[in-house]
């Protein structure tokens, strides 16, 4: 049991009296030097909903059979929803009464004043256990000598009022960054003083910015991190008992301005089988355990791509420079050899320490190209076009042996938006995925699912990549859906991934085929870090893990550390039950730093979309119908720009959403809107602030 537990169970126990801090602490035995992290488990549990912390300072235990604690999910009007921790299907119903001035994603413990039935449950707001908002984003507004934030997030519910105002300072439609230094209260909204300006509304950058600042992302590094990531890219580094590949055959195939090279691939062909070696960057060997380089990263989870920048997880001198496989440079790797066989099956396999260096930094056009024959190129690269195609045989091997097993292959357009100099979007194009691509995301599967397996039976402490299977009433929902438009998917009491292949399968080329896809993807837990191996439902596979990029996700770069331990023999007991510890927490880092990122970057390419809308105000295209809600209905164009078309805006008839059927129709037109039904429309309205877009049918 671990201490957290026991300290859960202490609190818990029913001759406990709630007490402060220091005294449970002197009860338990707690020595000195392991206060804070006590002080931090304490917090834990807070923040978990277990127990509260009162105005004295004593910790007392939450009854956990009438409070549920979760996630405030405000709206704009005032009410709003709390995602319980333990259901996330359950939502609670919180009114505006009852939300305690709770702002947006605060963290709060709830009653129950209502049990879910026929409807959702309902609840009060007792607590507020942490606040998220602690610095907000927003647009200043000056009414003569008073000084408003009005917050990005129209969903927090108040405006800022700026205590350290000075009007000459501060101008109308400048972006800033305000501190919280008053929570709202009765009759009072929030307030706060400003810590940045960021630049007017417009300005070159601004946008993306003020997304970084408004999900808290790290955007520099401090000096000292700065300064060791410079001092460990230049100190030499040991080749002894590694594995000598610099005579290998080996490229590695990016896109053309990609800069941080983590992965790098070698193939030979054998009599009956293949043998692919996967060369992964050894970024441990530069980012030592429990140094300020690792302590930021581990804060920073992954890198962050936006439209105009990437924020790194690392410092450039070792992201472009020290640990990237740029070619011609001897670079430290761990490798993996796996020998396939013709039927895609890993009959063995080996993992080392290695010593590489590449041959060609390929892209992904050029190695298309070279596939489909074209001269100049195979003349160029003569070296390694016999290697190509026996990579390209391979990869359609293991792709099919993937999708036979039910790995599920969405095929979602990735939407890039070109810039101009000043950083403003003129075009959203969609990416062209090719055979190039296929090989390397073939090849980077299989091999995070073999050393998923070789941690799994040998018992390692491991960060593995899970993905559940979906919830039941998520299922459900979906299966209306999906018979609403024609298909459907067998009523089983466990539902296989072979079966959205199949509704993919069945929906390729028509009309639907995108928003079925979107559907099926909703419907799916989100995929996540974990120390148990639960297994990829996604994916069909049994074992998987992250291996194949540390330069950029911190989950990738713990794994390659407990690999090379291993290697080295140093994988003791006391070091096992670290290590088991480690991973725990540092998965629900990962977890939550990739989701942040995730939105961060969705928030961008949404201001993007609709900056590049506004070129486009009053032209008419043909689109796709992705979703009808009780207000509107939103389209979808085929570069994945999407708008909003409310029914009030409708002139010839009055529209009234069915939810049975999923559908909005016309009380005098008798007109049908469902989903997947291409319409006309043409965009009357773009709001890049916001990342909005407005639509209107068009007769």
């Amino acid at each position: 049991m671990d201490r957290k537990q026991l300290l859960d169970d202490f609190i818990h126990d029913k001759e406990y009296v709630p007490m402060k801090y220091k005294d449970i602490a002197a009860i338990l035995g707690v020595p000195g030097d392991e206060m804070i992290i006590f002080g931090e488990l304490l917090d834990e549990l807070v923040y978990d909903g277990r127990i509260i912390k009162e105005r004295d300072g004593k910790y007392v235990p939450v009854e956990t059979e009438a409070f549920v604690a979760g996630k405030f999910m405000k709206n704009r009007k005032g009410f709003g929803f709390v995602r319980s921790d333990e259901n996330c299907s359950d939502d609670i119903f919180i009114s505006a009464e009852n939300s305690a001035y709770a702002m947006n994603n605060d963290r709060v413990l709830v009653k129950i004043l209502k049990p879910a039935g026929t409807s959702l449950a309902e609840g009060k707001i007792v607590k507020i256990t942490s606040r998220k908002n602690t610095h907000i984003v927003g647009t200043i507004y000056v009414n003569r000598n008073v000084v408003f934030l009005i917050p990005d997030d129209e969903n927090l519910g108040s405006d800022i009022f700026i205590s350290n105002s000075k009007s000459k300072k501060y101008k109308s439609g400048m972006k800033a960054v305000a501190q919280i230094v008053r929570w709202p209260q009765p009759n009072k909204c929030a307030a706060g003083i400003i810590t940045e300006i960021l630049g007017f509304s417009g300005d070159k950058g601004v946008d993306v910015m003020s997304v970084i600042r408004n999900y808290g992302i790290r955007d520099t590094f401090s000096d000292s991190v700065t300064a060791q990531a410079k001092s460990k890219a230049a100190s030499p580094v040991s080749l002894k008992k590694r594995k000598d590949l610099r005579n290998l055959l080996t490229i590695t195939i990016d896109g053309a301005d990609a800069k941080d090279l983590d992965d790098a691939v070698s193939l030979e062909k054998l009599k009956d089988m293949w043998r692919l070696g996967v060369h992964i960057a050894d970024v441990s060997e530069y980012v030592t355990e429990g140094s300020i380089l690792d302590k930021e990263a581990y804060k920073r989870g992954t890198s962050v791509y936006f439209a105009d920048r990437v924020v790194p997880m690392l410092p450039e001198a070792l992201s472009n420079g020290a640990c990237s496989l740029n070619p011609d440079e001897e670079k430290l790797a761990l490798s993996v050899f796996m020998e396939i066989d013709k039927n895609g099956n890993v009959n063995s396999y080996d993992i080392c320490e290695s010593v590489i260096k590449s041959d060609y930094r390929m892209t992904y056009n050029d190695v298309t190209a070279i596939l489909e024959g074209d001269n100049t190129l195979c003349k160029q690269s003569s070296k390694i076009v016999s290697m190509l195609t026996d990579m390209k045989e391979l990869a359609l091997i293991l792709n099919k042996k993937r999708l036979k097993r039910g790995s599920i292959e969405f095929d979602f357009p990735e939407a890039k938006a070109i810039l101009d100099e000043n950083g403003k979007a003129i075009d959203i194009v969609l990416r062209e995925m090719s055979i190039s691509n296929s090989i390397i995301e073939e090849f980077m599967l299989v091999c995070n699912e073999t050393v998923a397996e070789h941690g799994f039976w040998g018992e390692l402490p491991f960060m593995y990549r899970v993905h559940e299977t979906p919830d039941e009433n998520k299922i459900n929902n979906l299966r209306k859906m999906l018979g609403l438009l024609g298909y459907s998917i067998k009523n089983a009491k466990e539902i296989h991934s072979s079966q959205f292949n199949s509704i993919i399968e069945q929906s390729k080329g028509k009309a639907e085929e995108k928003v079925l896809s979107t559907l099926m993807l909703r419907s799916l837990m989100k995929a996540r870090y974990s120390p148990e191996c639960l297994g990829h439902w996604g994916l069909g596979a049994k074992y998987y893990c992250h291996f194949t990029s540390p330069i950029r996700r911190y989950p990738d770069l713990v794994v390659h550390r407990i690999l090379k331990l291993q290697l080295h023999g140093k994988l003791n007991e006391k070091e096992l039950y670290r290590l088991s510890e480690f991973v725990e927490s540092a998965s629900i880092q990962s977890s939550e730093c990739e989701i942040i990122a995730q939105d961060a970057e969705r928030d961008i390419m949404d201001i993007k979309k609709a900056e590049y809308a506004c070129e486009h105000i009053g032209e008419e295209n043909e689109g796709v119908i992705s979703s009808v809600t009780s207000y509107g209905m939103f389209v979808e164009y085929p570069n994945t720009v999407e708008g909003l078309v409310r029914y009030a805006d409708i002139e010839y008839d009055y529209f009234e959403f069915d939810s049975d059927t999923l559908s909005a129709i016309g009380n005098r037109t008798g007109t049908v809107f469902r989903v997947g039904d291409k319409v006309k429309t043409v965009i009357t309205g773009a709001y890049p602030e916001c990342g909005k877009i407005d639509m209107m049918i068009v007769d």
